[in-house]
Parts: C-alpha cells; structure tokens; sequence
C-alpha cells in the first residue's frame, strides 16, 4: 500500500543521507496512515538525526500516543546527541 512504500522509501533515502527527500516521504506517509506508530516514530528518528529535537519529540508523542511505541522511547530523543538517533524500536502489532 502507498503508507508502506513511502514509509519504506523514506527510511531507505535516510540511510542515503538524502534527508530532504526522506523527509518528503515521511510526512506523506503520514499523512497517509497518521494512526500508525511506526511512521511517527521513523520520521522522529529523522528529526532527531536533522537535530530538530523539538519536532522530533512531538513526533515520538505522537507516536507513543497511537500505542504502538512504548512511552521510554520519547524520553530517548531529548537524551540522544543530534548525530544518533534513538535506540527504541517500535512494537510489534
């Protein structure tokens, strides 16, 4: 489904250090599935990476607010220097 494929593409364009355009399919993805964690919780790994702590823990809380990311996860983004991002992974549904 398009959720997956740009959620999937975005990570793959990160791991490139082509952030502008993984940014681009992150917060299409998004907008596509706002009710999945896993795409709030990948696109603040990307903010945390950028060093936008600020959009980074909005979007861990919201994805920690869909239930599918555990609570710990938001406190890692304010913890974490701007070159790594957080070591929390999403749960499994």
């Amino acid at each position: 489904d398009d959720y997956s494929t740009l959620l999937t593409r975005g990570k793959a364009y990160s791991m490139l250090g082509r952030d502008k355009e993984a940014l681009s399919d992150m917060d299409a993805a998004v907008k596509a599935n706002p009710n999945r964690g896993a795409t709030w919780y990948e696109r603040s790994l990307l903010y945390a990476k950028l060093g936008d702590k600020t959009r980074a823990a909005a979007d861990m809380k919201a994805a920690v607010a869909t239930g599918d990311v555990l609570p710990i996860s938001q406190q890692s983004i304010s913890q974490q220097p701007t070159s790594q991002p957080p070591t929390s992974q999403p749960l499994a549904k």
